[in-house]
């Protein structure tokens, strides 16, 4: 079994760990505190291989400054797209509307920080 775990590094690891509960996702995992807290949340409560991970970007500069700056997006598939939304719109008011792009159903929003990630209607299959 392969987990995959997105590390996001946040300016406020708490006012990010309430933005990604607020939208729905499952906090497994608290340590540390002050600067050095860290966070994990499973991206789906039944599934929890894919994981996100908050860290606070002044630890990491201090000991990985080769990576602070590294600013990835990510692109969540959903079947019930229109839902995600709603949960979305719930934690930002920085959300598009759902559009669809080049056959794409999709929308996206941003973080505390002002990163941009998106949700897209899952591909069904062939």
């Amino acid at each position: 079994m392969i987990n995959l775990c997105n590390m996001l590094y946040v300016s406020d690891v708490q006012k990010h760990s309430e933005f990604w509960t607020k939208i729905g996702l499952t906090e497994l995992r608290r340590q540390g505190s002050g600067q050095e807290e860290t966070v994990i949340f499973a991206v789906d409560s039944q599934a929890p291989s894919a994981r996100i991970q908050l860290w606070n970007i002044e630890f990491i500069r201090q000991n990985s400054p080769e990576v602070a700056d590294m600013k990835g997006s990510m692109l969540f598939t959903v079947d019930d797209l229109e839902e995600w939304h709603a949960r979305v719109a719930t934690a930002t008011d920085k959300v598009s509307p759902i559009n669809n792009f080049q056959g794409m159903v999709n929308f996206n929003f941003q973080d505390p920080d002002g990163n941009y990630y998106a949700f897209a209607e899952s591909e069904l299959p062939e």
